[in-house]
């Protein structure tokens, strides 16, 4: 598909006759005489009355004037006033979703759901019982560290006394 073609010439439309005169029309076929009506005897129309222009009857009342708006106060107060229209409003979802009727549950979701709420507590318990092996293994570190500590403190004053009984008299 080319993107570039040469434009095709424009044909003009064939012009319309600028006489806007329209063709006669057909004569009218005769009517037999026992159709027509006699339309001269039409009853006299009473005379339109003349309208006055007026004020509606219910006429919107004037809108009172508003009084000069204190910035300050009034902020807080409407802030005040939609914290507790929020809040209804959760009290109100909350109260919705407890008035949820029945639940319907197929056996086979049911017997699943319950054998996997089973494997979940079973995994708990095993978690817990690793967490106190753990906890044991921590505290046996910790009193044998500490005892590591005593031992070392031992080692560095019987170094410090042997240094001072060998070395002390040297000086």
């Amino acid at each position: 598909m080319p993107l570039f073609k040469k434009k095709k010439e424009e044909k003009p439309a064939e012009k319309i006759s600028e006489s806007y005169e329209l063709p006669e029309l057909p004569p009218m076929p005769p009517m037999p005489v026992s159709e027509i009506k006699e339309t001269a005897e039409l009853p006299e129309l009473p005379p339109m009355p003349t309208m006055v222009a007026r004020a509606p009857a219910t006429a919107a009342p004037t809108a009172p004037q508003a009084p000069a708006v204190v910035p300050v106060s009034i902020t807080k107060e409407i802030e005040e006033k939609e914290k507790p229209f929020v809040e209804e409003r959760k009290a109100e979802r909350i109260e919705r979703e407890k008035k949820v009727g029945p639940v319907y549950v197929k056996i086979d979701k049911y017997k699943d759901a319950l054998t996997n709420f089973e494997l979940i507590k079973k995994k708990l318990h095993e978690t817990e019982v690793l967490l106190k092996k753990i906890k044991d293994t921590r505290a046996k570190e910790q009193t044998e560290l500490e005892l590591w500590e005593k031992e070392l403190e031992d080692i560095k004053a019987r170094i410090a006394s042997i240094d001072a009984r060998l070395f002390g008299a040297l000086e």
